[in-house]
């Protein structure tokens, strides 16, 4: 009676657990889907590669990499996506950096134009 009663809580406690896991691949899974998806719509494919990898000096051995889920017929680990939003921001700052130098171009430019007409006003005024 005892031991049925041991095995039953392990029982519930292996379905719980189970449950638990099933949760947590499917959050992997969609984590990795839109970090996947943001790295091709910001076009971080394009970036080098090899300015942008990793310092990984640890030996291979060392270097535990444990697959989570699979997407796109890919094998995605927890160091792919870190990676992956490694590149997202190398880029993210690339494309904030070209607005901003866009914007101080833009304004810079204004400027000339804005006094030429305060000038023509003047002198139409007089």
């Amino acid at each position: 009676n005892v031991y049925k009663e041991s095995l039953q809580e392990v029982q519930e406690e292996r379905e719980k657990l189970y449950g638990t896991a099933v949760e947590g691949r499917r959050t992997i899974e969609t984590i990795a889907k839109r970090v996947t998806a943001l790295y091709f719509k910001l076009k971080c494919h394009e970036l080098d590669q090899d300015k942008n990898a990793s310092k990984n000096s640890l030996p291979a051995k060392l270097q535990i990499d444990r697959k989570l889920t699979i997407v796109g017929g890919g094998e995605v680990s927890e160091r792919n996506i870190l990676n992956l939003m490694e590149l997202i921001e190398t880029r993210s700052i690339q494309i904030v950096d070209a607005f901003l130098k866009n914007v101080s171009i833009s304004k810079r430019s204004r400027r000339p134009s804005l006094i030429l007409v305060s000038i023509s006003h003047w002198s139409f005024a007089e």
